[in-house]
């Protein structure tokens, strides 16, 4: 059986058909980017098509209330609290959900390639 890779960023993700996929939280990582600014990593399983995805949560100083809700959103959906990342962030591994898939294109990325990311997430 092939080994099947985890990307380390969003733009290493497979290509994916924009669409809605059953998935399962592997694992969560907590980062830094720029200037030491707090970022939040998801880990995917999609089993169906037996690949990883991952997706990112960038929380700038002063500007974060888009990405606040986004995971606020993530949260919610596999029942659990914001808080819980910084106190039991293993309970996010192995909760299931469905995410829905949008292609990005090179336009609005700073890479040469389109790949995919998470839209939206919804309920198992």
């Amino acid at each position: 059986m092939k080994p099947h890779r985890i990307p380390s960023h969003a733009s290493e993700n497979p290509r994916l058909a924009d669409g809605i996929y059953a998935a399962m939280i592997e694992r969560v990582i907590e980062d830094t980017y720029g200037d030491d600014q707090p970022l939040v990593q998801v880990v995917f399983w999609l089993p169906d098509e037996e690949v990883h995805l991952v997706t990112n949560f960038y929380f700038p100083t002063g500007n974060s209330w888009k990405v606040q809700r986004r995971f606020w959103v993530l949260c919610q959906i596999v029942g659990l609290e914001p808080s819980d990342l910084v106190y039991e962030p293993d309970l996010f591994e192995g909760r299931r959900l469905r995410l829905m898939t949008c292609r990005v294109d090179p336009m609005e990325s700073n890479v040469a390639w389109w790949y995919s990311d998470v839209n939206r997430f919804l309920p198992p």
